[in-house]
């Protein structure tokens, strides 16, 4: 009987009747009733049910949903099971909502549609922490050998917080992992579709781009400072090089011109990929760095060094409305780590879009209000619109 309900549950997922598939789903864990994959179905039922990643009730739903699934496995191969099962989805799901996003832009562009397409990123990025988390609080409440968790780490004589650190480089491992996995799985992605055409050449860009951030982050985070060989810290900073480097190098094709993926400011990567050789030196004096990536990308000959959208809605970098909004993003915005993060975000997106859409109408009409007042406002608290060099931040 209650095989029968997950099947009807699993089926209702498949014909996309979410909130039928979580009903059902709930029904089984009231009735204790193959628990661990009704809450996993229902997680997954959830997902696809969200309208933004940028919800934050859903987000919460989600992954408490998610947090029940984890809590209900019993060792550490149902966690990678979960683990899995649910990176595979949000890779589906992530793409499937991208794509949305683009038609809604191109059929009916608003700034709210453009704000979205824009931030949307940063909303999946948050999505793979927050369920980053989840794992690793799953890796902490179960075993790795079948053992129930008071015999963990009692039985081989290990201390508490031994057997803590065992756990938590268990979770980093598998963090790695799924890193590496995401980092072969995105260059074959770029690989087979980097000759596209210009209208789709911006979403693939920034899907390829969030997918390689987000590697990047899961390795960062997974290079402990004890607990492991010096050997496998060196493999792991080596990929952490690997993975920027190739960012930074890899080109895509729209309609057969090249391009740099990445646009953005790359002084800073690059020294953090000298930083992380030195770090490897350290560990193998033999080790042969390789050649560091080009500061400057390959870019459409009309892209200036920065204030891309502001830019392409004046037609000039030099002009009074754009010294504003550079005063505004040197003296205020690059004062906060927040505030820095933006403009990160900023420069590794935009570009892109300019590239893509800068040329047309609406793109500037979208824009050309909303630069207007904020300038205006900038003006009116006493930031000054006369001639500006940039400032190195």
């Amino acid at each position: 009987m209650m095989e029968a309900k997950l099947k009807r549950a699993e089926s209702l997922y498949a014909a996309k009747k979410y909130k039928e598939a979580v009903k059902i789903c709930l029904e089984l864990v009231n009735e204790k009733e193959q628990v661990k994959e009704a809450w996993l179905l229902a997680a997954k039922s959830l997902l696809f049910s969200m309208g933004s990643p940028l919800n934050e009730e859903s987000n919460k739903a989600l992954f408490t949903t998610v947090g029940k699934a984890y809590a209900a496995a019993t060792t550490f191969a149902e966690v990678q099971e979960i683990e899995h099962e649910v990176t595979d989805a949000l890779n589906e799901w992530e793409e499937e909502k991208r794509k949305k996003t683009l038609v809604k832009l191109e059929s009916n562009p608003t700034l709210d549609q453009f704000n979205e397409y824009l931030f949307q990123d940063s909303g999946y990025a948050r999505m793979r922490i927050s369920f980053s988390l989840e794992t690793i609080k799953a890796i902490r409440s179960v075993p790795d050998d079948g053992t129930d968790k008071q015999e963990r780490g009692e039985e081989k004589g290990r201390s508490k917080s031994t057997a803590e650190e065992g756990d938590v480089e268990n979770y980093k491992l598998l963090v790695y992992e799924t890193a590496l996995r995401v980092f072969e799985e995105t260059k074959k992605i770029l690989t087979e579709k980097s000759d596209i055409h210009a209208d789709a050449a911006s979403n693939f860009a920034s899907i390829v781009l969030e997918r390689l951030l987000t590697a990047e982050a899961m390795v960062r985070f997974s290079i402990p400072k004890k607990g492991i060989s010096a050997k496998e810290s060196g493999e792991r900073l080596k990929t952490f090089a690997k993975i920027i480097t190739y960012r930074l190098d890899a080109l895509i094709y729209p309609n057969g011109k090249a391009l740099s993926l990445y646009l953005g400011n790359r002084e800073e990567d690059i020294n953090e990929i000298k930083d992380t050789y030195s770090k490897i030196k350290k560990i193998d004096p033999t080790f042969v760095a390789p050649a560091l990536p080009s500061v400057e990308p390959i870019t459409p000959k009309n892209l200036n060094g920065g204030c891309y959208v502001a830019t392409a809605v004046y037609g000039s970098y030099d002009c009074p409305q754009v010294w504003t909004l550079r005063r505004f993003r040197d003296y205020t915005l690059a004062k906060t780590w927040y505030g820095r993060a933006l403009i990160r975000t900023y420069y590794a997106i935009s570009p892109a879009l300019v590239s893509w859409f800068g040329h047309t109408d609406w793109f500037k009409k979208l824009w050309r209000g909303k630069l207007d007042g904020m300038v205006a406002k900038l003006n009116a608290t006493g930031v000054e619109s006369t001639p500006y060099e940039d400032k190195k931040w």
